[in-house]
């Protein structure tokens, strides 16, 4: 759902702190904002696979709560004799958890370049609390690309509120 009815005609220049930028141009920026919720998706994905593939790999950008349903694959690995579960089930179950992971990020990604405020407020939310699950566990170099990422949003969310409260221009009466 977006923010903008597709029938409003939007102002040519946007004002944003002291500068004067073009529409286009505010609308690209939040939409590049838009952009890193697709990016956490695909690398959280690739993260998931290396990790699924036993692969001695791992991107930064990626989720902490992913590295940790990881952890818990791996007890129920060591353990599955004890727990009656196989190791294929418990890949299978951290599968789906990534899949899902990354289909609501870039769900959210999604949303979010068509200048949704919800999905912003959504997204910086859930990767804020991943955030906290990185420093809770001492995950510094994850814990300070979040915080990058996170202001790198939050800087195209405030452009995408700045966007949508700016009132529409009428429509010029057909004479």
């Amino acid at each position: 759902m977006s923010d903008i009815a597709p029938t409003e005609i939007r102002p040519k220049v946007i004002t944003i702190g002291k500068k004067q930028y073009s529409m286009e141009q505010a609308e690209n920026a939040a939409k590049s904002a838009g952009n890193w919720f697709c990016l956490i998706a695909g690398l959280s994905l690739v993260n998931s696979i290396s990790s699924l593939m036993h692969w001695d790999l791992e991107m930064v950008l990626g989720l902490g709560l992913l590295g940790f349903t990881r952890l818990i694959r791996v007890a129920i690995d060591a353990k599955s004799e004890e727990f009656g579960i196989t190791t294929i089930t418990a890949a299978m179950a951290y599968g789906v958890v990534a899949l899902l992971t990354a289909a609501f990020f870039y769900y959210l990604g999604v949303k979010a370049r068509k200048l949704s405020l919800t999905a912003f407020q959504v997204g910086m939310a859930v990767y804020l609390a991943d955030a906290v699950l990185l420093a809770t566990v001492g995950e510094w170099i994850g814990f300070a690309f979040h915080a990058f990422v996170l202001f790198m949003v939050w800087c195209g969310y405030g452009i995408a509120r700045q966007i949508v409260s700016v009132p529409a221009e009428l429509p010029p009466s057909a004479t």
